[in-house]
């Protein structure tokens, strides 16, 4: 567990530097983009519930942040977004099975994806 909990962190970090990447990109590819790297934090927080990891222990995670040369405001943004997704995908019983297991990680990382795109494309 402890190993999902790193794994985390360093999902966070990866999110936050593709997001701001994402601001050089082209209007059109932007939001593909930046939905990509939401879909795939969805899919790892998901995959942490799934593998049994507190959601407590998420929370505190993402409480923490990054730090180093991000601003203060970014980390809080992505930090806010990787909770809300926390306490959605808690929100879902965990499973035993492993198929069902795997599509239930698809289906969430699919939904951000969706919820993502539909608000960057109006």
């Amino acid at each position: 567990m402890i190993f999902f909990v790193a794994c985390m962190s360093r999902l966070f970090l990866a999110t936050f530097v593709m997001v701001s990447f994402v601001h050089n990109a082209r209007a059109d590819e932007k939001a593909s983009d930046l939905c990509e790297s939401l879909s795939s934090m969805a899919k790892s927080i998901m995959s942490a519930r799934q593998a049994g990891v507190e959601m407590g222990k998420m929370i505190k995670e993402f409480e923490n942040g990054v730090g180093g040369e991000f601003s203060k405001e970014a980390v809080e943004g992505i930090g806010k977004l990787a909770k809300e997704y926390t306490v959605r995908a808690y929100g879902f019983p965990r499973l035993y099975d492993i198929t069902v297991r795997k599509e239930a990680v698809l289906e969430f990382g699919n939904r951000i994806y969706s919820e993502c795109y539909k608000a960057h494309n109006k």
